[in-house]
This record gives C-alpha cells, sequence and structure tokens, in this order.
C-alpha cells in the first residue's frame, strides 16, 4: 500500500474506534439530574344537612361544629398539583379509604375495626394535577356506630379515618410520588368536630439518574457523525487502491504478485548474471522456472533490467532464464 493509504486506513480506524466509543458511552453514561419542584395540596369539605329549618342552607362549610344527627353526607374536595421543571406524562392513580374504629373508653383497646374504599381512580395526565370531589355517606357510618354501642350496651369512642392518597408517576424521570391526606371524623356523638391533615405546600428536588441526557443524546450524534466520517474514508480508501490497481500494467502486477508470492523462492539482485562460460537455456513460463527451481532445489535470482524488463534465473550448471517485457505482456 501507497502512504496515503496507509494514513487513510490509520485515519479510518481511529475513527471507527471512536465512534464506537461514543456509541457506547451514549447509552451506558449515567448522568445525574436535580429536578427541582413545587407542590400544594389540600382537603376542603362541606357539611350537607338533612333539616335547614335554622340554618336557611343545605350546607354547612368547614371549621364548625356539627349536630351529627341533621348531617346527610360530607361533599370532600381534593386538590393537589406538583409542578416541575421539566415534565412529561404522568400516571396518577387517587385511592380514598375509610376506616371505622371502635375503641373502649376505660382500657383504649380496639373493639371493632372496618376497612372499606369508597374511591379508586387511575389515569394519565400531562400533569400532575389532582382535583377530585367525593360524596361520603355520613349516615351510613353513623348509624353503624349508633346500633354497635347500642346492641351491645358499650361506652366506647367511635372515629372514622378517611386516608386519601395519590401516587404518581413521572413516565419519563421515573419519579414516583405518594402524599397521604387524612380527616378524623367523630361518630356517635351528640356533636362533632371534623378534623384534618395540614395543607401540603413544598419546594424540593429530586437527585435522578438517566441514561437520556442531552450529553448522552450529543454522544450519540457525535458517533452517528463519526459513522458516516468513517465510511467515507473507507470508500475513499477502496477507490483509491482501485484506482491503483487498475492504473497498473499486466506487467506490473505480475511482477509484484510474483515477487510477493514466492518471496521464499526469490533472491532480489542488483546487478544481471553474465557468465558466457555456461549455456543459457530459455524458459517460456514462469511455472516451468519453478518446476526447474523444484528439480534443482536452487534459489530464483530476480533482476530488474529496467523499468519495461525483468529476469529471472536459476543459476546451476547450466542458466535457466525466464525473462519478460512490458511490451510482450501487455500487448
Amino acid at each position: 500500500m501507497k502512504k496515503k493509504e496507509i494514513i487513510l486506513l490509520i485515519v479510518s480506524i481511529v475513527l471507527a474506534g471512536t465512534c464506537f466509543t461514543l456509541y457506547g458511552k451514549s447509552k451506558d453514561m449515567v448522568v445525574l439530574n436535580d429536578i427541582k419542584y413545587s407542590e400544594t395540596g389540600s382537603m376542603h369539605y362541606r357539611v350537607h344537612l338533612t333539616d335547614s329549618t335554622y340554618y336557611g342552607t343545605d350546607y354547612l362549610e368547614e371549621g364548625m361544629q356539627y349536630i351529627s344527627s341533621i348531617i346527610d353526607n360530607l361533599e370532600l374536595n381534593y386538590k393537589y398539583s406538583a409542578k416541575f421543571d421539566k415534565q412529561d406524562k404522568f400516571d396518577i392513580t387517587t385511592n380514598l379509604t375509610a376506616n371505622m374504629k371502635i375503641v373502649d373508653t376505660q382500657s383504649g383497646k380496639i373493639i371493632y375495626t372496618k376497612s372499606e374504599g369508597i374511591k379508586n381512580n387511575k389515569y394519565t395526565k400531562e400533569s400532575a394535577d389532582v382535583d377530585e370531589k367525593i360524596v361520603l355517606d355520613f349516615k351510613k357510618y353513623n348509624q353503624l356506630a349508633n346500633e354497635f354501642k347500642t346492641k351491645y350496651g358499650i361506652s366506647a369512642n367511635c372515629r372514622l379515618t378517611l386516608n386519601y392518597v395519590i401516587q404518581y408517576k413521572d413516565k419519563e424521570n421515573g419519579i414516583i410520588q405518594s402524599k397521604l391526606m387524612t380527616t378524623e371524623i367523630p361518630l356517635s356523638e351528640q356533636m362533632l368536630t371534623i378534623s384534618k391533615s395540614e395543607d401540603i405546600n413544598n419546594d424540593s428536588s429530586y437527585i435522578i439518574s438517566t441514561t437520556k441526557s442531552k450529553l448522552n443524546i450529543v454522544l450519540f450524534i457525535i458517533s452517528i457523525v463519526l459513522l458516516l466520517a468513517t465510511a467515507l474514508c473507507i470508500v475513499k480508501l477502496i477507490d483509491m487502491i482501485k484506482k491503483r490497481t487498475d492504473s497498473e500494467s499486466k506487467y506490473d502486477r505480475f511482477i509484484r504478485k510474483t515477487l510477493r508470492e514466492y518471496d521464499a523462492y526469490i533472491t532480489v539482485s542488483e546487478n544481471d548474471y553474465k557468465d558466457d562460460s555456461k549455456n543459457k537455456l530459455k524458459i517460456s513460463t514462469f511455472k516451468e522456472l519453478l518446476d526447474v527451481r523444484n528439480n534443482l532445489e536452487k534459489p530464483i535470482i530476480y533482476h530488474k533490467v529496467d523499468n519495461d524488463c525483468s529476469k529471472f534465473l536459476i543459476i546451476s550448471d547450466e542458466i535457466y532464464e525466464y525473462k519478460v517485457t512490458r511490451k510482450e505482456m501487455d500487448d
């Protein structure tokens, strides 16, 4: 190979190696991202009444004391929102569970418990936002507590705990977040006060690892560019070799191929061999000269006469000569 071809081959190898290295890094390199987010959440309720004679309205707002005997149901409104620096679609699940518990007044031990799923929703949104209204049948749970205490003649504290759970998953970043809002409602009481967990108001951040960062994408693009550059170099190298090969004459190709393939048998000589005392035999083909070499076990001497003529000799008791010229071979 010529010098330019060797240089182009080395460049192709370096480009290919760099290409595959960067491609591997683009797939495997883990980048840590700090994703900031802010979240807010709250639960508000209204107490709907069966008797509005004295209140002049069908419902009462939160934060009051309520007469349990005239409560029909509770209208619960859960709200939650999380805002991220970078957002994709979110898989969101909401679940409301009612846990009823009857506890002995004196010992504090649990006498009766009951857990019931009120509502469960699953959906996909482009933001982690929830705004859900749920109607709770207060009369059902209050009546159950009253009947239990009356039937067994016990003195007990009865309470209904509502657990509202919001869980979401950021599909792109793999962030999984779960939040709980609780509400405590006394049962089997003449007057009751409803308590709830504090509102959610938080600013924080996630540290996540990803192989799909901007750096991974840049490395992938560079590897593709290097792959194309490698392909161009290989195409250019093949073209150069083909042009060089096509430009060589049959004579040049024969000499180059013969010296390469039979290097173990051939000795190159700068000087022509002349000995008039020995008989010179003309050999018509190089193959016949090889047969002579195999029989005599003598080396073949190659001598370049000029650019258009070469000699292959075997020197023994006689001189065996195969002479090849450009004119004879290319015609």
